[in-house]
């Protein structure tokens, strides 16, 4: 099934005798050995990994709720629904906040599931507005204002987190759409039916590192690599678990990558590699990077292949220039950003957006307990390994943008003020670059294979981050560690003084035993700078935590999906 080929690395400089693609002259790049992965077989262990994978990232039978998530899948929702890409509170009142009271007197605040909460025993909510008892909403911070105005001269709003997302998953909630008609009101069809997109798009990622990586190693090391992408990183326990930005933006960039080590080979591939990376940047704008880096070699290494390239990309990047002027006034204004300087406020106590110390956000998501890539998968850190052999040697000159591409990422991602990702698991916000990473351990994977000790360590690493992932796809809920319950001020009848509490048993036979006036607990919320010293802290460790309180852990994330079901527009 291994099929040699004519060229080695001592002879790459000859020219390519085979027309098989499995030959890597012909793209002007190394063979690592003298066997490789024939395209044949490539094509049909892509297909096998796409589906075992597709399993494996449904086997816990869980959603991962989150507000992040949110206005994705209602932009899919909606334009199936109304053809519409924006919202307004009537459609989706449930994503304001609405002020509630007289108008000339202090008023609550609350959100509502449905207009239908806004009623009480004899008023309806078109009288509370009427009456001017309930008005000035306020988007949450997954929606950014438009400039535009609807014809009534309501305000519109759209995805902070842009259109690119959303529209990824039309293929899947269409087909459910089509089936089960509206979504809108059947929240886990949408719910799970944007987790299927998103699975499907992690396991496509996975598919297109292992193509890349079957061009220049056998079946086993080829495998061995998509093995640690798929199974070991966080696009396991985060980006296939719902439709977030970086299931699609994996995706892509995975795709895109591909197509750049063949660039050499045909035209083609640039358009589709400019094709990919546009889409990519429609997903997360942050992707430009990717754009750029690629741009820059082919204007140096290939400028034959810069033209497909560029021209390709341009449609996408004319329609997400065209609906960011429509909606928000200029080409190169993103909802991200302009949401980011009052989630900033909230979170730091500054506006500023790059406000993080490139130290202290680079130590955090690589090494820190609780956000560390190098402690949630290890294995990744042969990729600097490859890096080293990318920089060294001029052979591997096609990989250049993928380094450059990495570290543009992370030094956005190690700046931005809330480095840490917010209430999370793993390291998140660098979680996109993980294609990137999986790429570049191909340089030093048979390399490793020939050496028993280094493959057992990278084996014994590969366990640990497969292991880790594990834990998080079974176990984190959003809430537990990220809001640790550290103990329980209970307000006991005829006392000022509340008695703290800090053992949960004890908590639990008070409360079922004595008169309690109210219980508050005492959270330690790590987006509460007094406890983010809690992200470097060992024993107060997410996956300590995780480990120790594995069952109960569980039972808290199923029974925080059942709640976020019944109510999900809260």
């Amino acid at each position: 099934m291994i099929r040699k080929v004519s060229l080695s690395v001592r002879d790459s400089s000859r020219p390519a005798t085979s027309k098989d693609p499995a030959d890597l002259n012909q793209a002007g790049l190394p063979a690592l050995q003298k066997t490789v992965c024939p395209s044949r077989l490539r094509a049909i262990v892509g297909v096998a990994i796409f589906f075992s994978l597709l399993g494996v990232y449904h086997v816990n039978s869980d959603v991962l709720p989150g507000n992040d998530a949110k206005p994705n899948l209602y932009l899919a929702a909606n334009v199936l629904e109304h053809g519409c890409l924006s919202f307004s509170t009537r459609q989706m009142p449930f994503m304001f906040t609405w002020r509630i009271g007289p108008a000339d007197r202090p008023a609550g605040w609350c959100g509502f599931d449905d207009w239908s909460d806004l009623a009480t025993e004899s008023t309806t909510y078109r009288q509370l507005l009427q009456r001017g008892l309930l008005g000035n909403p306020q988007p949450k911070y997954y929606l950014t204002p438009s400039v535009r105005k609807s014809a009534d001269g309501e305000g519109i709003y759209v995805n902070t987190f842009g259109p690119g997302s959303g529209l990824t998953a039309l293929p899947v909630l269409g087909l459910l759409h089509l089936a089960e008609g509206s979504l809108l009101d059947r929240p886990s069809l949408l719910w799970y039916g944007g987790k299927f997109a998103a699975a499907a798009l992690v396991a496509g990622s996975a598919v297109f590192v292992f193509l890349a990586a079957g061009r220049f190693l056998n079946l086993s090391a080829s495998l061995a690599v998509v093995l640690a992408y798929g199974l070991g990183t966080c696009v396991w326990s985060i980006s296939s678990q719902s439709l977030w930005q970086h299931g699609p933006n994996n995706f892509f960039l995975s795709m895109g990558i591909y197509f750049l080590i063949r660039t050499k080979e045909h035209w083609r591939y640039a358009a589709l590699m400019g094709l990919a990376l546009s889409a990519a940047v429609a997903c997360r704008p942050t992707s430009a990077i990717a754009v750029l880096a690629v741009g820059l070699y082919l204007l140096i290494a290939n400028r034959r292949a810069l033209l497909p390239y560029v021209l390709a990309g341009l449609p996408i990047a004319a329609l997400l220039g065209a609906y960011n002027t429509y909606y928000l006034g200029k080409a190169w204004r993103f909802g991200q950003a302009e949401a980011g300087l009052s989630v900033a406020a909230n979170k730091t106590g500054s506006p500023e957006l790059w406000q993080t110390p490139l130290w202290l956000g680079a130590g955090g998501l690589l090494a820190s307990p609780s956000r560390g890539l190098l402690v949630f998968s290890p294995v990744m850190v042969l990729a600097l390994g490859g890096t080293a052999v990318v920089l060294r040697d001029r052979r591997w000159g096609a990989f250049w943008p993928v380094v450059i591409m990495t570290a543009g990422l992370w030094v956005i991602a190690f700046k931005w003020f809330d480095w840490w990702g917010g209430w999370c698991f793993g390291y998140r916000p660098i979680v996109d670059t993980m294609p990137m990473l999986a790429v570049l351990m191909i340089p030093v994977a048979d390399w490793i294979f020939r050496r028993k000790t280094l493959l057992a360590i990278s084996a014994v690493l590969l366990g640990w981050s497969i292991g880790v992932q594990v834990l998080g796809s079974f176990a984190y809920d959003v809430i537990g560690w990220n809001n640790l319950v550290s103990g329980w001020e209970v307000y006991l009848p005829s006392q000022r003084i509340p008695a703290i509490i800090y053992d949960r048993k004890q908590y639990e036979m008070i409360i079922a035993t004595r008169p309690v006036d109210r219980a508050e607990p005492i959270n330690l919320d790590i987006d509460n700078p007094d406890n983010r010293h809690r992200l470097w802290s060992i024993s107060d460790s997410q996956l300590i935590y995780l480990i120790r309180n594995f069952r109960q852990a569980r039972l808290d994330k199923k029974q925080q999906i059942e709640m976020f079901l019944k109510h999900p527009r809260s």
